[in-house]
């Protein structure tokens, strides 16, 4: 037997808000959904259209440079796990083909004095030299994206 079931769409805008009924309100909600559909979908989230988009170009433009430029920020190991990931590099299973996508991963950002006294615990982002926006735009996403994850986080508790 078939089951359709839709994504619930949530506007997460009460959240945002200082209404304590209306948190109420939407936690019960995504709370609700979770528990029948196990995903909802959040709109008015705060995340500002324009760091998305700015993010987005500037993906864009980094999966758009040669592999080899790509290549030179490479993470190294899966416990670094910061930079580009190329096609085939990471995989869930050791017996099949590696995942068929690129992906440029990033964390918070640490100093070398930071990275060195925790050692694997935190490393650096790796950032192309070439593409300054880039940096900027992927940063400022990620910080915003935090944020917007600690409110979420706090309508889940």
């Amino acid at each position: 037997m078939i089951v359709e079931t839709s994504i619930p769409l949530i506007d997460f805008a009460p959240f945002l808000s200082n209404d304590q009924a209306s948190q109420q309100r939407l936690a019960a909600e995504i709370f609700r959904a979770c528990h029948e559909v196990g995903f909802i979908y959040l709109t008015n989230h705060g995340i500002p259209q324009p760091s998305i988009e700015r993010a987005f170009e500037q993906s864009r433009r980094f999966f758009n440079l040669p592999l080899a430029k790509k290549q030179e920020i490479a993470w190294s190991s899966e416990a670094s796990n910061r930079g580009y990931v190329g096609i085939e590099r990471e995989r869930l299973d050791e017996n099949q083909p590696g995942d068929l996508k690129e992906a440029f991963n990033v964390g918070k950002e640490i100093s070398p004095a930071e990275a060195e006294v925790r050692g694997a615990a935190l490393v650096q982002n790796r950032w192309p030299e070439e593409e300054p926006e880039f940096q900027a735009a992927i940063s400022e996403f990620f910080e915003v994206c935090a944020t917007g994850a600690a409110r979420v986080f706090r309508a889940f508790a």
